[in-house]
This record gives C-alpha cells, structure tokens and sequence, in this order.
C-alpha cells in the first residue's frame, strides 16, 4: 500500500520527489518480487537439467536485471496510463509535476543497459540475449497496447491475458540464463502454466472492486462478470497454480509433505479471503485479496526453495 506523499512538494529535493513516485508506483515490493523471482526461477532451471543450485556472482546482476525490468514495465504503464491516471488518481507524483515522465525514461534506459549487458556476459550462445529481445519487444507492443489499443480496451480479459503473458516470457529468459540450449520439457512448461495462471489471477484480484471503488474510468472485472464471476475466475486460475505445483512437487520426494503442505496453506489463505469478500465486498476487502493472493505465491515459491535444496 502506498504511503501518502501530499506532505511533498516542489521545494523538497529531487531525491525526494523520486522517492516519493517510487513509493506508490515501484515500492519495495517489486524490489523484494523481483529478487524473488530471479532466484527462484533460476534454480528451477538448475534443478531440472541436474546442476548445482550454489549462488554465484553473476546472480546478483541477473536479480538487479529481473529489478531492472519490472521497472521498465512500470514505465512504460505510466506513459500509457498518464492521462487516464490524472482523471483518476490526480494525487500521484507524477500527475502532480513532482517528477517528469523523461526522469523514469532515464531510469528505464539504464536498466536496459543492464539487462542486455546481463544478457551477453551469459556465455550460452547468445541464447538469453535473444530470449531477452522477445521480452523487451513484447513489453513494447504492450506499452503501445498491440496497436489496437481502441478494440483491445473493450475486451478487458484479452487485454489482461495480452499483458500477462511477459510473465512467462521473463521467466523463460531467466531459464535462458542458466541453459546453453533450450530444454523445454514437462516440468519447466508446468511452471511457465504456473506464472501465467498465478500472474493472471492477480491482476483480475486487484481489479475486482468494491462497490465503493466502482467509476466510469476504472477499469474493472465486477462490471463484466459480477462479483460472484470474478471471484470464480479467480478460483478457478488458483486451481491451476495449486495443481500445476503439485505436480512439480513430485520431482523433490524427499520433502514433498512440507511443501505439499505450504501450498495447501497459501491457497486456502487466498480463498478464505475471497469468500469473504464474495459475502461483503469492500475496498478494504479487495486489498485483503491482494493480500492473500500475495502470500499464496510467496508460500508457493518458498516451498519450491525449501523442497529443492532439502532433496
């Protein structure tokens, strides 16, 4: 949740003001997922072709590069999203002229740096470079919403499903990183399933709203499925994240009741709160989603961790 910044102004320091946008658009959060991510997927990748999952060096660039691009996406989101946001959210730093949008365009520039360098100290044949070049096209046709922005707009599940699919495409790239050919196969696809399903049932969490939340502006899954829809769908895509690392788990035996066990624990944490906002739905009860959804996917992926190196 972001902190209130009205307190900010002109005068204050351009460190501050920064700071201030970071707060509510690329909080620490992204920092900690992106961390989370990288390290996880990449011993994923480690795991399933039967290498040592010691940390290294290197991994440090990958997690900063993993940071990197997340950061990108964001903004990318805020140029595409500024007139809408100053309709909707006037209070945010950027919408108030604390920062400028080319401020970000220079963060987002040295984090691409950062990413393609990662990318080709990768000794693999270029193969991350490459996989890193989908990524990066893909999170422009987004930015620029496909070129068909107008229609897409209309179909807010295509839209939502067009955006969510950078989540496997980042992944792969992190698997590139760790292969010196692509080794595609039962396993590593169920956990690309996995981050589409868990990504996919995120963003319909935060934009299943409350009565109180609904406008003409927002955008949002109540106004096309209702709320006992969304909160299906929803169900319905934790289902799949459940199922498809359970069915990873039974490649790490030696551990499989503990992490059998915390993914149970996350998913019924996450309905337990959808449930409740299916009988009252709130503001307060949408964040509680967030929330939940949160601690199901980071259960999810310390059980990955805890059943890959006790195996």
């Amino acid at each position: 949740m972001s902190k209130d910044i009205s307190h900010i102004t002109m005068e204050d320091s351009f460190l501050k003001r920064y700071f201030a946008w970071s707060q509510e658009r690329f909080p620490i959060d992204n920092v900690i997922s992106g961390i989370i991510t990288y390290f996880v997927m990449s011993r994923i990748a480690l795991f399933l072709t039967d290498q040592s999952l010691d940390f290294v060096l290197m991994d440090l660039l990958g997690a900063v590069a993993v940071i990197g691009h997340y950061y990108i996406l964001r903004v990318f989101d805020e140029h595409k999203d500024f007139e809408i946001d100053c309709i909707n959210h006037p209070e945010r730093a950027l919408q108030r002229g604390l920062i400028k949008l080319w401020h970000l365009d220079i963060m987002a520039a040295i984090f691409t740096v950062i990413c393609v360098s990662f990318s080709l100290l990768i000794s693999n044949n270029y193969l991350s470079l490459i996989c890193y070049g989908i990524v990066y096209i893909w999170s422009v046709l987004m930015a620029k919403e496909f070129f068909v922005g107008s229609w897409l707009e209309k179909r807010l599940t295509l839209y939502s499903f067009s955006h969510m699919l950078v989540s496997p495409l980042i992944i792969i790239w992190i698997f590139s990183t760790k292969w010196q050919v692509p080794q595609f196969e039962t396993y590593s696809i169920i956990v690309l399933v996995m981050a589409l399903t868990s990504g996919f049932s995120y963003e319909i969490t935060r934009k299943t709203r409350g009565p109180e939340e609904e406008s003409e502006t927002l955008d949002s899954y109540t106004k096309i499925y209702g709320i006992g829809g969304s909160v299906l769908i929803i169900s319905i895509m934790n289902i799949i994240t459940l199922a498809c690392f359970l069915y990873f788990t039974t490649l790490i035996p030696n551990l499989r009741g503990v992490t059998v066990g915390m993914g149970i624990a996350g998913f019924a944490a996450a309905q337990s709160t959808l449930l409740k906002f299916l009988k009252k739905p709130s503001l307060d009860g949408r964040k509680k989603n967030e929330k939940s959804f949160g601690l199901f996917a980071l259960l999810l992926y310390v059980a990955l961790l805890v059943g890959m190196y006790g195996n």
